[in-house]
């Protein structure tokens, strides 16, 4: 996916080159309305060993830098939840406060909610950046 500017018709990429032996899905999330509208990126990636291996599962946030044309790690969500469903329908992802989901939804701040996936479970991601 790339992003095209209109002026000087050159190419951004907007995600990043593939992991050497890891499954990865990638989710756009947009957030925010009209001129402060912010894309974040979900890069969910499993890495392998011979085999894909669900218990090493890695997730990274990044919020698009426009004006730079690259994606920025995010470190912390605060008190927000990214609501994530399948990686072939983006359009129902979105970002929301803790606070907006009833009871929270048995999620904290800085998490991740994957909807809808495969085999129609729902889990919970906390997100953590190592570094």
């Amino acid at each position: 996916m790339f992003a095209i500017d209109p002026y000087m018709l050159e190419t951004t990429p907007l995600i990043s080159q593939e992991i050497l032996d890891c499954g990865r899905c990638n989710y756009l999330v947009p957030y925010g309305y009209d001129d402060e509208e912010e894309i974040y990126l979900v890069e969910r990636i499993i890495v392998r060993n011979g085999a894909l291996c669900f218990s090493k599962l890695v997730c990274k946030v990044s919020v698009l830098d426009e004006e730079d044309g690259e994606w920025v790690v995010v470190s912390d969500l605060g008190d927000h939840v990214l609501l994530i469903g399948r990686p072939v329908n983006c359009s129902g992802n979105s970002l929301c406060s803790v606070k907006e989901l009833p009871n929270g939804c048995g999620v904290s701040g800085s998490s991740m909610l994957f909807i809808n996936e495969i085999f129609d479970v729902t889990y919970p991601y906390k997100y953590v950046v190592d570094i």
